[in-house]
């Protein structure tokens, strides 16, 4: 919470501070941010309904904030505004121009942005064609942003790297208002015509590459393990990454075919699927003789059938592959990884090296046999 009546040091004149660009990055995360400043409140329809703090307010309602524009009034008081600056400013007893400084450092946006740039959700690129991708990064590359110019900073993010550990962009993963995840690439450009290089919000172009390249390097006998997004790469690694190189691939269950996976020809490897729980949908169900609403079996379980889809591009590039034996469909919450067993059920490096011996030869059109997979699956 801030301090009443702080002053800034370095004030900026107000001419050189883009005030609509500020109160547009807080309109994308307005129902975040009137959770934060007004934590007792409610949504209501597309409105945030609290107590007024700044008052002896006891009855809620009479304060709201609507989060489509970012107007909001005090009905009793007949105090109100028109964005999320001059709200943070009432809230914190501050004036126009401390209150734009303090969020945007806090959104982590430039307190100076070109006064004529337009809304976030008005900006667009040239066409895609118009930028080439630079990857790896070159050593006179701009510097790297800190925050989406919407969402503002990431929860987390993941660097991804060539075999060589050269860097070749970034993800990013975001919280929506809704608690839902949304995962956001950052990679580097050069445009066509200008010249001018930048960052941009951009998805690798395909073939897209592994995260976790960089531990292939110099280790031409280490078995690989494929997990399913990048939490479960680093959360694996954390265990059983010096025996084994654990590597995912950019954009979900959907990008499989998108992804490169040609570093990994030639070698051993494992594959953990994500022990998903989903119900049978009527024309599912009608497909596979069950009734609509009823778990789906194992082999029509989204990661199941995600990594079955990775085992067979494996095989082709001339790897012998094995699957780890994840639980049945419902005896997980949806969507359990490695991740989860490791966060959640507590399991140490001993069990997921367990899983991993325990792993059955992949199924039809695999490579190899049981005899020949022994030698990279040894005890910790």
């Amino acid at each position: 919470m801030a301090t009443r009546g702080r002053n800034q040091n370095g004030r900026q004149k107000y001419a050189s501070v883009n005030f609509k660009h500020i109160a547009d990055v807080c309109l994308s995360r307005a129902e975040s941010l009137a959770r934060e400043w007004l934590p007792d409140g409610k949504r209501e329809g597309h409105e945030w309904s609290a107590l007024n703090p700044v008052r002896a307010d006891r009855k809620a309602g009479s304060f709201k904030v609507n989060l489509v524009s970012g107007k909001w009034s005090d009905f009793a008081s007949g105090e109100k505004g028109g964005d999320f600056i001059s709200l943070y400013a009432y809230l914190h007893n501050l004036d126009q121009l401390v209150a734009a400084n303090e969020l945007a450092d806090q959104l982590g946006v430039a307190i100076d942005a070109p006064v004529d740039t337009p809304p976030p959700d008005k900006i667009k690129d040239e066409k895609p064609k118009d930028w080439l991708y630079l990857g790896p990064v070159p050593e006179n590359a701009p510097p790297v942003p800190v925050a989406h110019v919407v969402r503002g900073k990431p929860d987390t993010g993941w660097t991804y790297r060539n075999v060589d550990g050269k860097l070749l962009g970034y993800i990013w993963r975001f919280t929506n208002s809704d608690g839902g995840k949304e995962i956001v690439p950052l990679t580097l450009w050069q445009h066509a015509i200008t010249g001018e290089i930048k960052w941009r919000h951009a998805q690798f172009p395909e073939p897209r590459p592994l995260y976790g390249l960089e531990r292939l390097k110099g280790r031409p006998e280490v078995p690989f393990l494929i997990v399913e997004g990048e939490k479960c790469v680093d959360a694996g690694h954390q265990l059983v990454g010096d025996r084994v190189a654990v590597l995912s691939w950019p954009g979900g269950g959907k990008a499989v075919a998108k992804a490169d996976f040609t570093p990994l020809a030639g070698r051993n490897g494992i594959t953990w699927a994500d022990c998903d729980a989903k119900l049978a949908k009527a024309a599912q169900a009608a497909k596979l003789g069950i009734a609509e609403g009823e778990l789906l079996p194992a082999s029509e379980q989204p990661g199941v059938k995600t990594m079955r889809q990775v085992d067979g591009v494996l095989v082709k590039l001339g790897c012998k592959i094995r699957n780890v034996a994840i639980p049945a469909p419902g005896a997980k919450p949806d969507g359990w990884d490695i991740a989860d067993a490791i966060a959640v059920d507590g399991w140490d490096a001993k069990a997921v090296w367990e899983a991993l011996k325990g792993s059955a030869l992949a199924g039809p059109g695999a490579s190899g046999t049981e005899s020949e997979l022994p030698t990279y699956i040894e005890q910790l």
